[in-house]
């Protein structure tokens, strides 16, 4: 069955990966920590333990209080800000034609799934990672790009503030 939409946590409780397809890893540094992004058989996972950072993006249902749903569906956007134990993030999520996406060279690390079917993640510096996940059967490349620095010590709660998303996307809280 064709996932028709996305769902992304980010969250400061780790994830269990016990009941996906782990592809492929790799260890990369992020904000000078050992973080370890990887390619599942349903999206990606990053893991960042020591910052008290994960994020899961799966064409699975999600369980988690603050899930963002997308659908897979060509100028769907998403700009969502997340609060964590020791860093915030920024990502904006772009539902762009195939034709964007650059392909594997500048990728990191990239897992083929079927013909033009691709997850690819590319770390840049220590603070930012983007991520394409690529559905021919849609004529799409879903384009993430997320933006991580340290917080002060003060207000150290969990947040996420959706700041402006395409029409059909939506949270779940």
């Amino acid at each position: 069955m064709t996932a028709t939409q996305l769902h992304l946590v980010q969250t400061s409780d780790e994830q269990s990966l016990g009941d996906y397809d782990v592809k492929t890893t790799m260890t990369k540094t992020l904000l000078g920590e050992t973080a370890t992004f990887a390619v599942i058989g349903s999206s990606h996972y990053i893991a960042c333990p020591t910052l008290g950072f994960y994020e899961l993006l799966s064409c699975r249902d999600l369980t988690s209080v603050d899930t963002l749903t997308i659908p897979l569906t060509v100028g769907e956007t998403a700009q969502i800000t997340a609060t964590h134990d020791t860093i915030t993030t920024e990502t904006v999520i772009n539902a762009q034609p195939l034709r964007e996406f650059p392909g594997l060279e500048a990728a990191d690390i990239a897992y083929q799934f079927s013909e033009q079917a691709y997850t690819t993640i590319t770390v840049r510096g220590q603070t930012e990672y983007e991520t394409y996940h690529t559905y021919p059967e849609y004529d799409l490349a879903l384009y993430s790009r997320t933006i991580a620095q340290h917080r002060s010590h003060a207000n150290r709660s969990q947040r996420t503030e959706v700041q402006s998303l395409g029409a059909d996307a939506n949270q779940t809280r």
